[in-house]
C-alpha cells in the first residue's frame, strides 16, 4: 500500500510549505537527520557498551579486549574530548556548510517535492540507490586520505588519534575529512536519486540516518 496512503500529508503540520523551501527541505532537514541519528546511536551505543552482556561480543585489539582497550592506552582521547569535537563538527561551520551545499544542489538535480510521503517502493529504490553511490563515494573519500601525505597529515590523521573507536569517535574528525566522508557522498548519493527521479524529502532523511546510523555502529567494536 502507498505510504502517502497510510501517512498522508495532511496529518503533518505545515509539511506543505516545509518541502517547498529548499533551505529547509533539503539543508536544514539533512542537517537535524544527522544531528539525530548520530546522537541517538552514539547514546544507545555506548550504553550498551557499558554494560557485562556486551563484553563477550566486543572486538578485541592486539590481544587486548574492547573493554581493557577503553580503560588503557588505546583509547588515546578522553570520551568528553571526543564528544565535544564531534559536536562542534556536526552541528559547528562543518556541518551547516554541507546543509548549505544540500539545499543549493537538490534542487538543480531533482524534480520539486510532491505532496505527501514517497511509497514504500519509492523509498526502498531511493535508499538502496543511495546507500550504493554512498559507498561508493564514501570509500574513494576515505582512501585518498591514506594515500595524499597531505591530507592523511593534516586531516585524516585526527581520527586516527582516537586509538580504539568508539561510537562517539565516530565524527570526531577534521572538517575537510568530514566532508571528504560524510557531506560529498552524501551529497553525490542523493544526486544520483534525484537524477533517477527517487528524490523525496523523507527518503532523503532516513537514508541519511541510516547511513550515520551505521558508521556509529561500525565505530561501536
Amino acid at each position: 500500500m502507498d505510504a502517502a496512503v497510510l501517512l498522508p500529508s495532511a496529518k503533518i503540520p505545515n509539511w506543505d510549505e516545509w518541502i517547498s523551501n529548499p533551505w529547509l527541505c533539503w539543508g536544514v532537514g539533512g542537517y537535524l537527520a544527522s544531528g539525530t541519528a548520530y546522537f541517538l546511536f552514539s547514546f544507545l551505543l555506548e550504553t550498551m557498551l557499558r554494560m557485562p552482556l556486551s563484553k563477550r561480543y566486543l572486538i578485541t585489539y592486539g590481544g587486548k579486549s574492547r573493554a581493557q582497550d577503553r580503560q588503557e592506552s588505546w583509547c588515546k582521547v578522553a570520551f568528553l574530548t571526543q564528544l565535544k569535537g564531534a559536536a562542534t563538527e556536526l552541528l559547528g561551520p562543518a556541518g551547516m556548510m554541507n546543509g548549505v551545499a544540500a539545499s543549493l544542489l537538490m534542487p538543480l538535480v531533482a524534480d520539486a517535492p510532491k505532496a505527501g510521503l514517497p511509497s514504500a517502493w519509492e523509498l526502498a529504490f531511493g535508499v538502496v540507490l543511495m546507500a550504493l553511490v554512498n559507498d561508493c563515494a564514501l570509500y574513494l573519500g576515505h582512501r585518498v586520505q591514506h594515500e595524499n601525505d597531505y591530507l592523511w597529515n593534516n586531516c585524516h590523521s585526527v581520527h586516527h588519534t582516537i586509538g580504539s573507536p568508539t561510537p562517539v569517535s565516530t565524527i570526531y574528525i577534521d572538517s575537510i575529512d568530514m566532508t571528504l566522508q560524510g557531506g560529498l557522498p552524501i551529497l553525490c548519493a542523493a544526486a544520483a536519486a534525484g537524477l533517477a527521479g527517487w528524490l523525496h524529502p523523507v527518503t532523503f532523511y532516513v537514508f541519511v540516518m541510516l547511513r550515520v546510523g551505521e558508521n556509529v555502529c561500525n565505530h561501536s567494536g
